[in-house]
C-alpha cells in the first residue's frame, strides 16, 4: 500500500484525545487513576497525578500495538489482493473522513462510552485501567483509529504495523501528559479546549480524506515526502 506514514499516524492520536465524547472526561479520568483530587496541588499528589497517567497511557498503548498486530498478520492475505484491499480500505477511509468533517453521521462513532472504570489501585491498577478503557473508547476514536488500522494492515511487515499503532498511541499520550502537569488549569479552561477541538477534528477530517484517495490510487508515500 505504500509507504509507512508515521506522521500521520501520530496526528491521528493527537486528533483522538480532542475527540468529543473524550476530552471532557480526561480530568476525571486522571484524578480517578491518580486517586487524588483535580485540585490537589501537593507534591504527593503532583507525582502520583503524573506517574499514574503514564501508567495509563502504557496500558492503552498495549492494546493498541496489539490492534496493530492483529490486523497486521493479515498481511499475507492482502497482499494477495492488495488492489481490491486497496480500493475498498480507501474508500471506507474517505467515508470515515467524512464522519468527522460532520457530512455525513455514523452512529457507532458518535457514541459516549458509559462504561464503567475498573475498581483497581496503584501503578499496575492505572495500566489496567488504560487497557479497559482503550477498548471502551474504541466508538469514540474509532473514526481515526479504524483508519490507521486500515493502514496499518496494508503494510509489508508485521513490525511496521505495530509501530504505526505505537506512532499513533504517542500522538495520543502527549495530551495526556501535558495535562498531567496543569490538569486543574485544563478542568477550569474546558471550554476552550472544547472550542479548539472542533477545528482540530476538522483538520482530521481533511487529513483521513486525503490519506483515503492516496490510499485508493496507490499514491501514499507522497506524504512522506513533505513530512
Amino acid at each position: 500500500m505504500g509507504g509507512v506514514t508515521f506522521p500521520v499516524a501520530f496526528f491521528g492520536g493527537i486528533t483522538s484525545f480532542f475527540s468529543p465524547c473524550i476530552l471532557p472526561l480526561i480530568p476525571a479520568y486522571i484524578a480517578y487513576v491518580a486517586g487524588v483530587s483535580i485540585d490537589d496541588n501537593t507534591k504527593k499528589g503532583k507525582f502520583l497525578i503524573f506517574t499514574r497517567t503514564i501508567g495509563f497511557i502504557i496500558g492503552f498503548t498495549i492494546i493498541f500495538m496489539i490492534l496493530g498486530g492483529a490486523v497486521s498478520a493479515l498481511g499475507g492475505f492482502i497482499s494477495k489482493n492488495m488492489k481490491t484491499f486497496r480500493f475498498i480500505s480507501g474508500a471506507i477511509i474517505i467515508i470515515l473522513g467524512f464522519n468527522m468533517l460532520g457530512l455525513i453521521k455514523l452512529k457507532f462513532f458518535n457514541f459516549t462510552s458509559n462504561m464503567r472504570t475498573p475498581k483497581t489501585k496503584g501503578f499496575l491498577g492505572s495500566i489496567l485501567m488504560g487497557m479497559s478503557l482503550s477498548i471502551g473508547w474504541t466508538p469514540c476514536i474509532g473514526t481515526v483509529l479504524a483508519s490507521i488500522l486500515f493502514m496499518a494492515a496494508g503494510q509489508t511487515g508485521f513490525g511496521q504495523g505495530v509501530m504505526l499503532l505505537l506512532v499513533y498511541s504517542l500522538g495520543f499520550a502527549i495530551p495526556f501528559i501535558i495535562v498531567s502537569f496543569i490538569l486543574n488549569l485544563f478542568d477550569k479552561n474546558m471550554a476552550k479546549f472544547e472550542k479548539a477541538s472542533v477545528y482540530i477534528n476538522k483538520i482530521g477530517g481533511v487529513i483521513i480524506i486525503i490519506v483515503g484517495i492516496l490510499i485508493m490510487f496507490d499514491k501514499l508515500t507522497i506524504i512522506n515526502r513533505f513530512l
